[in-house]
């Protein structure tokens, strides 16, 4: 709760809300809500949402990167390459 409230810069999160959403007896919080905890997190509301594949640090380090527009760029055409392309740019990168 206080890296909550240090991210935020105010109490938007009390421990009540917090036990709820834990025990499931709360299900759908308010965006004000969501938002703080992630900030208090340091990572996206997308991370809490099911299908996830990576751990906090992974999902903090993607965000941070995708930050950057030329990370972005290249990100968004690495995605239409198929998998040999991929395999290509893999053994480039690996190589420098």
């Amino acid at each position: 709760m206080r890296a909550i409230a240090r991210a935020t810069g105010e109490a938007s999160v009390d421990e009540n809300t917090l036990y709820r959403l834990r025990t499931g007896r709360s299900t759908n919080p308010s965006m004000k809500v969501m938002w703080s905890i992630c900030q208090g997190l340091g990572i996206t509301p997308g991370f809490l949402f099911p299908g996830v594949r990576w751990d906090v640090q992974e999902h903090r380090e993607l965000t941070a990167a995708l930050e950057r527009d030329e990370v972005r760029r290249l990100c968004l055409r690495l995605a239409h390459m198929d998998s040999d392309r991929l395999a290509e740019v893999d053994r480039l990168l690996d190589a420098s």
